[in-house]
């Protein structure tokens, strides 16, 4: 059987290497078998949802120092204007905006909320 000559136009693309032989195939079969000998662990589960819980709530809290640092800003904001309604049209336009951030991380934060709580146990 003759041996699959390459096209120049395909040289250095995946499918070039698959036509030189399948010594490069075989040696990527031992990498494959890696990945599908880990076990299936309910514990591994547990830690893993523990450990997201973990970072979800550590999220929350660097959100929530955010949202106390963007509070802070808008009253100096307001203080340098001189001006605290935002129905005034010389309301500042950065207290303005940090207020609109501070709302949507405010949303965020209550979206996650609920994922920190502990999910009931099925029967």
């Amino acid at each position: 059987m003759p041996a699959l000559r390459c096209p120049p136009w395909l040289i250095g693309t995946a499918f070039a290497s698959r036509l030189k032989g399948a010594a490069s195939v075989s040696q990527n079969r031992s990498a494959q078998g890696l990945l599908m000998a880990i076990p299936y662990l309910p514990e591994t589960l547990r830690g893993i949802t523990a450990r997201s819980k973990l970072q979800i709530t550590t999220l929350i809290g660097d959100l929530s120092r955010s949202v106390d640092i963007l509070t802070a800003d808008i009253e100096h904001e307001e203080a340098r204007a001189g001006i605290n309604n935002l129905a005034n049209p010389a309301y500042p336009v950065l207290a303005r905006s940090l207020r609109a951030r501070r709302e949507n991380i405010g949303a965020t934060i209550a979206s996650l909320e609920p994922l920190t709580k502990s999910a009931p146990k099925a029967a």
